[in-house]
This record gives structure tokens, sequence and C-alpha cells, in this order.
């Protein structure tokens, strides 16, 4: 539902995603889903925004971001924080709005900071896994040239002892012919 919900929020539909969202809201709160309930607060924090209901979209948004931050929701928290910080601006509580953007960017910034480090451990494994594979690339090559060095001196072996084979039977040969 609450999927739906974002689609009619999405077209402007702010009546029909609000009533979607109240349902999922109910749903989530029953089966005790904490993030289902902080995504639909926010959700409906959004809609009634859309609607112009400003001071019912600040009591959602509130109630959304005070549950995401509780829950260490950080994705869900920036949202709230920015829905907030929009909303509180647009109803002139320029103090509180300057509050509520500094916490977004601090969210922003910590859930950044946490994808450029991901990016670099990427990076650092990727590197690693190189670097051992051309290692191994090169030991596999070390090993095909010894191996084919030791082919090869068995075969100029096998062709020694193929000649003097051929000596002692054409010498045997000769013996016997006298």
């Amino acid at each position: 539902m609450s999927n739906l919900g974002l689609a009619y929020q999405g077209m402007g539909s702010f009546r029909k995603a609000i009533a979607l969202y109240e349902q999922s809201l109910d749903m989530f709160e029953e089966i005790d889903f904490p993030q289902g309930i902080a995504i639909n607060l926010i959700n409906l924090g959004q809609s009634y925004a859309g609607l112009g209901d400003l001071p019912r979209a600040r009591d959602y948004s509130e109630r959304g971001l005070d549950l995401a931050t509780d829950l260490g929701a950080a994705i869900e928290a920036r949202g709230a924080a920015e829905s907030l910080w929009i909303i509180e601006k647009d109803l002139g509580n320029y103090k509180r709005a300057l509050e509520v953007y500094e916490r977004f960017i601090s969210i922003k910034d910590s859930i950044e900071s946490q994808e450029n480090q991901q990016v670099i451990i990427r990076q650092e494994f990727r590197y690693a896994y190189e670097k051992q594979a051309a290692a191994d690339s090169v030991q596999a090559a070390e090993a095909k040239k010894v191996m084919d060095a030791q082919l090869a001196a068995q075969e100029a072996q096998l062709e020694k002892e193929k000649s003097q084979c051929y000596a002692l039977w054409g010498g045997l040969g000769l013996l016997a012919m006298f």
C-alpha cells in the first residue's frame, strides 16, 4: 500500500496517497514494524505538505524523523529532516528551519561519508584482487616455462636414447654381417 501511496503522491493525488499511507501505517503498527511505521509517517508528512496542511505535515514529519533516528535509519531520517526543513521554512519558523536544515545536512554528510568509505573499501579489494591475479598469472607463466623446459629436456633425452638405440642396432647389424 505504501508503494501505491507513493505513486499517487507522485501524481499529485495527495488525498488518495494519505488514505493508503494511513492503512499501511495501521498495518505496520499492528505487526509492530517500526521501520514501516517511520516510512509511512514521513510519507504522510510529505502528502499533507502537498495538500498545504503544514501543521499536520510537521507533526507527521517530526514523528517520522524521531522514529527513524531512534532506529538508526539514516536514509529515512534524511528524507524526514529535509521535508521538515521545508515545512518549517514555509511556516515562517526560520530558526527552527535552520536547526532542522543543519540536522538534514549532518545526516546527509554522514550517509555520503559511509558511501564513500564503501567505495574506497571496494576499490581496495579490487586492487588486492587484481594484484593477486597478476601474481598468480606470473607464477603460472613461470610454472609453464619450467614445465616446457622439462618437456623439452625429456624430448631431447628421448631423441638421444632413440639415436643411441639406432646406433646400437646399426652396430649389431654390421657385426652380424661380418
